[in-house]
């Protein structure tokens, strides 16, 4: 790869995630329903309604998260001197080596900041997920474990340096730890749909009220 087709690609690709971070930034501060604030007076119905906005908004975000790991993919081979390489040429390496560390440290800032959004997103919602296992408990049915938790696990380092030959792998670990916490709240959100949509009240299954 030419160092000139090498700093192009990295110059796009730092770009793309630029465009990325300004179109989806605070995605978690958009306008979340009013009975979040409440969760503990609403019925099936309007939980398993706030399960599914929630469900929906944490895949916008694991999409995100997966756009990063996309782009991020021409960060992993750094520009090679060679022996015979020009006073110009080495120049341009250094140039886009100097700019293959700082595309790395963006994203890795962008995956940090994807997981913070998720985590507030999921914190918000948590009253929901506690008020659907309120409910299962009237039902009488076991309930779904939530995890308070779940996005709380520290960071994975991951060593930016040109010099780092391992970086692709710190920093796929990096996002598979955003990306599986993710896949859990949405996984325990479904299993509550469900088990929802299948439960009645304890009482109105007693003889009396059949």
């Amino acid at each position: 790869m030419s160092s000139r087709a090498f700093i192009g690609g990295a110059i796009a690709g730092m770009a793309g995630l630029a465009a990325a971070a300004y179109i989806d930034h605070r995605i978690t501060e958009s306008k979340f329903s009013p009975e979040l604030k409440t969760p503990e007076i609403l019925g099936k119905e309007q939980v398993i309604r706030e399960l599914s906005n929630y469900f929906f908004k944490a895949q916008t975000l694991l999409c995100k998260c997966n756009e990063i790991v996309i782009k991020s993919s021409s960060l992993i081979v750094t520009p090679v001197p060679l022996p015979g390489d020009n006073i110009f040429q080495r120049a341009a390496n250094l140039a886009g080596g100097r700019l293959t560390q700082v595309c790395r440290k963006g994203s890795v800032g962008q995956l940090l900041d994807c997981k913070k959004d998720a985590a507030q997103l999921y914190e918000r919602y948590l009253g929901i997920f506690n008020r659907a296992n309120g409910l299962l408990a009237e039902y009488g049915q076991t309930p779904v474990p939530v995890d308070k938790k779940l996005f709380s696990s520290s960071n994975l380092n991951v060593d930016d340096s040109l010099e780092n030959e391992d970086w692709d792998t710190e920093f796929g670990k990096l996002a598979d730890q955003i990306r599986d916490a993710i896949d859990q709240s949405c996984e325990k959100a479904q299993k509550l749909i469900e088990t929802l949509e299948q439960g009645k009240p304890a009482y109105a299954l007693s003889p009396a009220n059949s």
